[in-house]
C-alpha cells in the first residue's frame, strides 16, 4: 500500500517539478525530458528501494526510456495521424505510446522479479492514456500536469500490490575436487 502511495506521489511531483522546470528554464524537448524523466526515475528508485532487489537499475532503464518515450512518441504518433491511409488519432496514439514505450524500458528489470511483468507494459500504456484523458478535461488549468501525474502514477502504483517473486537461485555448478555448497 505504502509503495502504490509513495510512487503516485514521486511520479505526480516529477511531471509537475518537470512541467514547472521546462517552462520556467524555457527548455527545448530532449531537455526537458531529461528533467523530468530524471527526477521521475529517482524518486521511483527511491519508492522501490525494498520492493525490487536490484532497484539501482531502475534509475537508468527509466531516464533513457523516458527519454525515448517523449521523442518517439511525438514523432511517431505525428506521423501516424498525418498518414493519408490511416486514420489514427493523435491523442489515442501519443500517450499509448508514450506509456508503452517508458514500460518497455523498465520491463528488462522487472521481468526477474514479478510474476506478471508481461502486464506492465499495457498497463502502462493504458494508465498513460487515461491520465492523458483525464489531463485533457481539466486543460485551461495550471494542475494540468498534476492531474496527469496523479491519475498515470495512481493506476501504475496499483500494479506495486503484485507480490514479487524470490530472485531465482543461480546454481553454481560445484569446482573439481570439490563438494557443492547446496545440499
Amino acid at each position: 500500500m505504502l509503495v502504490a502511495l509513495g510512487w503516485a506521489i514521486a511520479t505526480a511531483f516529477s511531471l509537475v517539478v518537470g512541467a514547472w522546470a521546462s517552462g520556467q528554464w524555457h527548455l527545448d524537448l530532449v531537455p526537458g525530458l531529461v528533467v523530468t524523466h530524471g527526477l521521475m526515475a529517482a524518486l521511483q528508485t527511491a519508492t522501490l528501494w525494498h520492493r525490487l532487489p536490484r532497484f539501482r537499475w531502475w534509475f537508468p532503464l527509466s531516464g533513457v526510456g523516458g527519454l525515448l518515450s517523449g521523442m518517439g512518441s511525438s514523432f511517431y504518433a505525428w506521423r501516424l495521424s498525418v498518414h493519408p491511409d490511416l486514420e489514427i488519432d493523435y491523442l489515442i496514439s501519443y500517450p499509448l505510446l508514450r506509456g508503452g514505450i517508458l514500460a518497455l524500458s523498465q520491463y528488462p528489470l522487472l521481468r526477474r522479479w514479478h510474476p506478471y511483468a508481461m502486464v506492465w507494459i499495457p498497463w502502462s500504456a493504458i494508465a498513460w492514456w487515461i491520465g492523458f484523458r483525464a489531463a485533457l478535461g481539466v486543460m485551461p488549468s495550471p494542475h494540468t500536469t498534476l492531474v496527469l501525474g496523479l491519475v498515470y502514477g495512481g493506476l501504475t502504483g496499483i500494479y506495486w500490490f503484485i507480490p514479487p517473486t524470490e530472485p531465482p537461485e543461480i546454481a553454481d555448478p560445484p569446482l573439481p575436487g570439490r563438494r557443492s555448497k547446496r545440499p
